[in-house]
């Protein structure tokens, strides 16, 4: 039994003991009401969701059988509720709540298929439901929370089932589909004992290449270091030691930190369409769980792992310190505090099953290893001007100290005794406080630890007055403490010891032990006498009270109003002052029985305040005397709010049964969620060694919270009753309450409203028959023309609540009723009470939950008192714009249309009527006048134009001919209406008109968008629109501009032309061709609209009008020499060669056609606008191709385009050398993306010779070849321009300038390839050829030509974020060594600015012997000729030396010392004569000062001596005097903060000579 239900008041934890056989009733009652046979049974079963739930609340004591049985059921009933997304959600979120409970007692096997089709078809299928975004969003955080759970029973086997369903989505890593794969990889893939085995070495190497191929992205960072961490943390028989310099190196690159002065954020990272990215838990974010998980489980005796994590923190402490702090600070926190967590958890995990885990449980040794790399972290971040990271640090430093408390606690101290002696800042003593607050249990324990215990005698007792007060809480008090349970000893001291207020042994409520069990506590049970007491008060101050009240409502004993309010005012505060001192011990309303037979409750929960007083007569007497008293109230004192609030109170305390405990529960546990870790001790203790299964808690907290849970069950215990059992109906004096409450809830004060409309939900909530006629009467309100504005305003606040959405998805007569009074309500004329309208309708479209099956056949009956027949055709006559309405109104009646359409899908024998009527209904209003209507139709024909029956038949498709019938009325009631005169030019025109050209909008806002409010949004869009959404590639080409292309717009037309064939072509021709012609944008963008959706359609007959009239359209666009609608046109094309399916793999019919057209050669006149748009929409339509799978027609055009493109690259007009550029990388990345594939897909004819061409790679041979030429031209070029002063040129040198020139045009091509090849993500499978070009962007930063220089340095900006693997990181590294001893001192000081990024991001996987060549490369340049070179070298050499090579660090720190040394002693042998060179001197104290610098914050034993030695060379010349005079400013500043305590270490002369040097000599006194 669960501590809380042991530690209950006796008579309450005795009945605890029915619950287990009263849960399994439960689990009975629900088998018995799911029939498989009928979906409809779900909704009937839903009633017991809360009654489940509050067993797993009240910690009830349940049989394992009993909840396996509930959950195999539960599945089942989940599984068969497709289209029922509201049951889902419910059942899933009660399934996790079991399974997470009972995980570890449950046996199941639990298939994964069927969770994934629920995922798909509610989620990522191109039909979604009518369920309104917010239930959308609730049904998506339920599955996967469900699939999370249900993962540790996945079968064996499915893991591998699993990764290969996904590994297809995966292999275009430039299709969105790759960003949903790794989303499903993270969230199905299971590492229980049964799928381990999965787990193999292969299977690393292809996740960690996976992973690889897109950079700069954190979502697929943390979809893929989520999937690591699990299989790290739960398979501990991988041998993870060979990946550790691969996987750190990732580690340490997520943290988007800045390094060298350089950007904290990636430049570009990769765009995740919105929709999976808010599917997939939105982590835009470092993952810092996942790496903290990783590193703490790679930790083992005698492992590697503590080097890494050691050199990993060494990188990342600088940017926890105060003065580092940024964006960054965010995931450096998270990543603390989940590296201290993780480390405490699995210390906890390895306490409790220490033979399981023996090989790989840390020991004493790596507690201290890891305890000591931790405080780095804390140490920087402890005085954080960012307050979550110093609570963090507060928090991390008390869970720690009970690790090892040896190193914790004297850090702690020290810290604190700094915090007092530094006076510059105030806030370190705070942080301070908190850390000594926090570990304060920890100090005690290990203080007392070694002490004795004596036996002292005395007892102290300590006893609690609950009295709250005086005056009016008096009569509450004493009836409280007369009949209420209460503890009495809470605060008593069992142990006897001097120090055991203090000490005193603290609780797991999980024990694991018979002596870790505690004294209950005592309670106070009332007895015989207190009971009658309180009987005899209960007359006295109630029963007295009411007949006072009573005489004054009916005999008007009052002369003086004042008298009368005064006298009412008492007698109403006596009541309720009653009422709240009994609380829940006055029994209950008598629910009225709707037939003779009684029966037992349909379950049972334990639970109650105190001792039953009173009666339920005296409740029901007090119901009605409150009604005359409401009654004579509202008619002679309406506008006294007092009063009126005090009734409402009154009423609350009377009808809502049980919610005084429920409010009091509810406040305490606010207060108890703010729960400090100073009174929580964890589960695994080292100072005691006393390890318990959960974490300790003091006695009296723990008491505190058995009684808040005995207030909760009380509130419950009766609660739920008569929502589950429909043989009751709600008693006579509750109605009258009802009533009340209905009309104060619609009175003319706000607050009187808004406190009857809390009190009568509660009570509507727990008796929902009630709920009819509440909807009835409020709607009615809504219709009457003469309500006053409150009445409105009380009437919309009722009827928004959930309890009343959800009464309407199942109650045909309140459904009908509220959308009639909502849609004619536009006669109410005040702002107020149309908001108020108005966010009710959107509240109820954002919640819509579908309708059922009784619903929808109750839509063809007469709606009462109507004359215009069926609800359909009443909706329809508001939704027409000839209707008087409003045109909001005539808005909200179409969009209630197409949700009754939507719905009805769900019943074949209803929805071909409506579907055929609204389909037609809305292709005419896109014509319509009103712009927002325009919008709703377009969505309305996305979702309602679905089946394809006009399409092409596959070779392995069989005929359709069954569903060419079915919808042949369709295919018919839309040709009659766009065959009309006119039909598609008047579209297009109204169309045009939605189109907003706003040149500062953001890139994809389809323009609709600027005019809509947030209200006219949620009623014209589905905020779900499916996930797959186009574009399906990323868009990243910024030369294709920003385009006002409506994907949506153009599906319509695709849809139509699958619905309807070849008439509907021939209907758009001669619009599309006076529109393509037309000289405004939006009406371009309309007909590029059209025609992409026409070509995507592959519908019968295309192929021969495309022969006929649609070629010579594109031709024309092609060469037409409008600038502006190029990007519509782009997008058009693009949409038209997108691959279909959700891999977009499959080639729509018209690809090769419109490639061909495109790639045609254009005529030789064609002007550079018309070339620089050939490229345009080729690079357009190229990034949607699916390089694995492409066929040889479109591996041949690769080559050609390529041989095109390189013989082009040095054109004369810049804009189509960016544009060939573009191409270039996207034609590359996709042929060595196609050969990754090529076993894979070997099978088509003319492949090996077109694979040979492949494989030679010319084209990387002959730009290689070229590049390396043009930068030597370009260079030499340029010094011939700075030699060549005189005036006439000959001919020779001018053939040699245009050359160069030539030269300098390739080169920026090369670079807009470098920079698309980043910024797409493409670069990974480019690294060889980008490592080649190295030079050339190193090189060119500085040049004469500005443009090629401003390329260049925005390619080295995207080069620092790089990271090489392996195999390519020898050629870099030769090109950095080589580049560093250029002639040219502008490229050796540009080597520097990338080789201090380089060593940071590449540290793990360097090796020695690298490592040493790049150490020795940057010392040599400390003595350059150039000043500038060694002032950059020693910046380089500090941020190495922070960088976690203590070796090298160490030793070139002793050699730097020795050589200043022997410099400053032989200067001062001989002053004059020395034979040494100004640049050796400053290289020597260069050193110092890179040493010096290198560890800004601290005060190392070494540290002394160099500042001492460096301010010696204060005397030397200029640069070394200035260099010097720098450097010892820049050391005082950072040490400024702690100088108090860091001076101790030097001696006096040493702060002498220091003072000397410094501005500020005081500083150092």
């Amino acid at each position: 039994m669960h501590l809380y239900n042991e530690w209950l008041p006796p008579p309450v934890a005795e009945e605890t003991k029915k619950e287990k056989e009263s849960f399994a009733r439960v689990v009975r009652s629900v088998k018995e009401l799911h029939r498989p046979d009928d979906p409809e049974s779900v909704y009937a079963t839903l009633k017991w969701i809360s009654v489940i739930e509050l067993f797993v609340r009240a910690k009830s004591e349940l049989s394992v059988e009993d909840v396996t049985d509930l959950v195999e059921i539960g599945l089942q009933i989940f599984h068969s509720s497709e289209n029922k997304l509201y049951a889902q959600v419910r059942w899933g979120n009660v399934l996790v709540r079991l399974i997470n409970k009972y995980r570890k007692k449950l046996s199941l096997k639990v298939p994964w298929m069927p969770l994934y089709d629920t995922l798909i078809h509610a989620h990522f299928s191109r039909s979604p439901g009518p369920e309104g975004w917010r239930l959308r969003q609730r049904h998506f955080g339920a599955v996967t929370s469900l699939i999370r759970s249900c993962r540790r029973f996945f079968p064996q086997g499915a893991a591998s089932e699993i990764w290969s369903e996904f590994m297809s989505l995966l292999e275009n890593p430039w299709h969105n589909s790759s960003f949903e794969g790794s989303g499903f990889v993270a969230l199905f893939l299971p590492t229980n004992p049964e799928n381990q085995e999965f787990f193999s070495e292969k299977w690393i190497k292809n996740c960690l290449e996976l992973w690889d191929s897109i950079p700069n992205c954190q979502f697929w960072n943390s979809q893929w270091t989520a999937v690591l961490a699990r299989v790290i943390k739960n398979c501990s028989f991988i041998d993870w030691e060979s990946y550790f310099p691969m996987l750190f190196s990732r580690f340490l690159n997520m943290f988007e930190v800045p390094v060298a002065n350089g950007s904290g954020s990636y430049p570009f990272s990769v765009d995740v369409p919105r929709n999976t990215r808010f599917l997939f838990s939105n982590r835009t974010n470092t993952p810092s769980k996942s790496i903290a998980q990783s590193i703490v489980y790679f930790l083992k005796p005698g492992s590697l792992a503590h080097e890494q994590f050691k050199k990993l923190v060494n990188l990342l402490e600088q940017y926890y310190h105060p003065s580092n702090g940024g964006r960054w600070t965010y995931s450096l926190e998270r990543f603390l505090l989940h590296l201290v967590i993780a480390f405490q958890k699995r210390l906890q995990r390895e306490q409790q099953d220490p033979d399981s885990l023996s090989a790989v449980c840390l020991g004493k040794p790596e507690r201290i290893a890891f305890v000591d790399v931790v405080l780095k972290l804390i140490d920087r971040g402890q005085y954080s001007k960012n307050e979550h990271l110093s609570e963090t640090v507060a928090a991390a430093t008390s869970m720690l100290s009970y690790v090892e408390p040896s190193l914790v606690l004297p850090f702690v101290a020290s810290r604190f005794h700094l915090a007092l002696e530094t006076t510059t800042a105030t806030h370190q003593l705070k942080t301070a406080m908190m850390s000594v607050a926090f570990a304060g249990r920890s100090i005690l324990q290990s203080s007392m630890s070694t002490a004795e215990a004596q036996d002292l005698g005395g007892d102290v007792d300590g006893r609690i007055m609950y009295v709250n007060g005086a005056g009016d809480h008096l009569l509450r008090s004493l009836l409280g403490s007369l009949i209420l349970y209460y503890p009495i000893d809470q605060y008593k001291c069992l142990s006897r010891h001097p120090a055991a207020p203090a000490l005193e042994e603290w609780i797991s409520t999980k024990a694991s032990s018979k002596n870790e069990q505690v004294a209950h506590s005592r309670w106070h049970v009332p007895t015989k006498e207190e009971t009658q007491f309180a009987n005899e008060l209960l007359d006295l101050h109630l029963q007295s009270a009411l007949d006072d009240l009573l005489s004054i409502c009916q005999s008007n004993i009052h002369s003086d109003a004042g008298d009368e309010k005064t006298h009412l005012k008492v007698t109403l505060l006596r009541i309720d002052s009653t009422l709240q001192g009994v609380l829940s011990c006055l029994p209950d309303f008598r629910p009225s029985p709707r037939h003779d037979m009684v029966e037992d409750p349909p379950f049972f929960i334990a639970g109650a305040s105190g001792s039953c007083v009173g009666s339920a007569e005296i409740r029901e007497k007090t119901a009605e005397t409150i009604h005359a008293a409401c009654k004579y109230l509202l008619e002679k004192k309406s506008d006294d709010s007092i009063l009126l609030i005090l009734i409402i109170r009154i009423m609350d305390a009377l009808g809502n049964y049980g919610s005084l405990e429920y409010d009091e529960w509810s406040n305490h546990r606010q207060a108890w969620k703010l729960e400090s870790t100073a009174i929580v001790e964890p589960p695994a203790n080292f100072i005691t060694e006393f390890h318990s299964k959960g974490k300790r808690r003091p006695r009296w907290a723990l008491i505190d919270k058995a009684y808040m849970h005995n207030t909760w069950r009380s509130s419950q215990s009766s609660y739920h009753l008569f929502r589950t059992d429909a043989n009751f109906s709600p008693p006579e004096p509750l109605t009258l309450l009802v009533d009340d409450l209905l009309t104060l809830c619609l009175h003319n004060y706000e607050t009187v409203r808004v406190l009857a409309g809390k009190s009568l939900l509660k009570l509507l909530k727990r008796w929902p028959p009630l709920l009819s006629k509440c909807v009835l009467s409020l709607t009615e309100n809504l219709r009457n023309p003469d309500v006053p504005e409150h009445v409105v305003l009380g009437s919309c606040a009722i009827l928004s609540s959930q309890s009343v959405l959800k009464h309407l998805t199942t109650d045909p007569k309140s459904f009908s009723s509220f959308l009639l009074g909502v849609l004619s309500s536009s006669h109410h004329e005040s702002m107020k009470s149309q908001k108020a309208i108005i966010e009710l309708f959107v509240k109820y479209n954002i919640h819509f939950a579908g309708l059922s099956r009784n619903i929808l056949r109750s839509l063809e009956s007469r709606v009462d008192g109507s004359t215009s027949g069926d609800l359909v055709s009443q909706i329809g006559s508001m939704s027409f714009d000839s209707s008087s309405l409003h045109w909001r109104y005539n808005l909200m009646a179409n969009r209630v249309l197409l949700l009754l359409a939507m719905s009805s899908r769900i019943d074949p024998s209803f929805s071909f009527k409506i579907l055929d009527k609204t389909a037609g209904h809305f292709l005419r209003k896109l014509k319509s006048q009103l712009p927002q209507t325009r919008i709703l139709a377009i969505s309305a024909l996305n979702t309602l134009l679905k089946e394809s029956p006009q399409k092409m038949q596959g070779k392995d498709q069989p005929s359709v001919s069954s569903q060419e019938n079915a919808n042949s009325s369709l295919d018919l009631a839309l040709s009659q209406i766009f065959q009309e005169e006119g039909f598609f030019r008047e579209t297009f025109e109204s169309l045009s008109h939605i189109h907003i050209t706003d040149t500062d909008s953001s890139s994809r806002n389809h323009g609709s968008s600027s005019f809509q409010s947030m209200a006219d949004k949620s009623i014209t869009r589905f905020y779900f629109e499916f996930s797959a959404s186009w574009p399906r590639t990323p868009s990243w080409i910024s030369l294709l501009g920003s385009d006002i292309f409506d994907p949506s717009f153009a599906r319509i037309f695709k849809r139509l032309a699958q619905e309807c064939g070849v008439p509907v072509l021939m209907a758009l021709k001669s619009p599309l061709e006076e529109f393509c012609n037309a000289k405004e944008r939006p009406k371009q963008c309309v007909a590029a609209e059209a025609l992409a959706g026409v070509l995507h359609s592959d519908v019968n007959g295309l192929l021969s009008e495309w022969d006929s009239w649609i070629m010579v359209q594109l031709q024309n666009v092609i060469l037409g020499q409008s600038v502006e609608s190029i990007p519509e046109w782009a997008a058009c094309i693009r949409y038209a060669v997108t691959g279909k399916g959700k891999q977009g793999t499959k080639i729509p019919v018209m690809r090769q056609q419109i490639l061909d057209c495109i790639v045609a050669p254009l005529p030789p006149s064609a002007t550079t606008t018309v070339v620089a748009k050939r490229y345009a929409f080729l690079s357009a339509a190229l990034i949607e191709l699916s390089p694995p799978k492409m066929p040889i027609s479109e591996v041949k055009l690769h080559i050609v385009l390529l041989d095109e493109l390189i013989c082009n690259m040095s054109h004369s007009s810049a804009q189509i050398r960016e544009a060939i550029g573009v191409i270039l990388s996207v034609l590359c990345s996709n042929i060595r993306l196609r050969m990754s594939y090529q076993q894979e897909y070997p099978s088509e004819e003319g492949r090996t010779d077109v694979d040979s061409r492949l494989k030679e790679e010319n084209w990387f041979t002959l730009i290689s070849a070229r590049a390396s030429e043009a930068v030597t031209n370009i260079q030499q070029a340029s010094i011939s321009d700075s030699l060549d002063t005189s005036a006439d040129v000959d001919m020779e040198s001018a053939q040699s300038n245009g050359d160069s020139l030539d030269d300098v045009k390739w080169m920026e091509t090369l670079f807009h390839f470098i920079i698309s090849s980043f910024k797409s993500g493409r670069a990974s499978y480019l690294l060889d050829v980008i490592a080649g070009f190295l030079y050339p962007v190193i090189s060119l930063q500085e040049t004469s030509h500005k443009d090629l220089s401003t390329l260049a340095k925005a390619a080295f900006e995207l080069l620092k974020w790089r990271l090489f693997p392996d195999s390519h990181l020898q050629k870099v590294i030769g090109v950095i060594l080589s580049s560093a001893d250029d002639s040219n001192w502008r490229i050796r000081s540009s080597t520097l600015t990338y080789l201090r990024t380089f060593m940071y991001r590449h540290t793990f996987i360097l090796t020695n012997e690298e490592k040493q060549k790049i150490w020795k490369t940057v010392e040599k340049l400390l003595v350059d000729s150039q000043v500038e070179v060694r002032e950059h070298a020693a910046a380089v050499l500090a941020g190495l030396m922070k960088g976690g090579d203590e070796d090298f660090a160490a030793d070139f720190r002793d050699r730097s010392y020795a050589e200043a040394n022997s410099f400053q002693k032989r200067r001062n042998r001989r002053k004059s004569s020395s034979t040494k060179s100004i640049a050796e001197v400053h290289g020597a104290v260069l050193g110092l000062v890179a040493s010096v610098l290198s560890v800004p914050y601290d005060m190392p034993s070494w540290l002394p001596d160099h500042v001492t030695l460096l301010a010696r060379f204060a005397g030397e010349p200029t640069p070394i005097k200035s260099t010097v005079t720098k450097a010892v400013a820049e050391f005082r500043r950072t040490h400024a903060d702690t100088w108090n305590i860091q001076k101790d270490s030097f001696t006096e002369d040493q702060l002498e000579i220091l003072a000397d040097t410094s501005s500020s000599s005081s500083y150092f006194a």
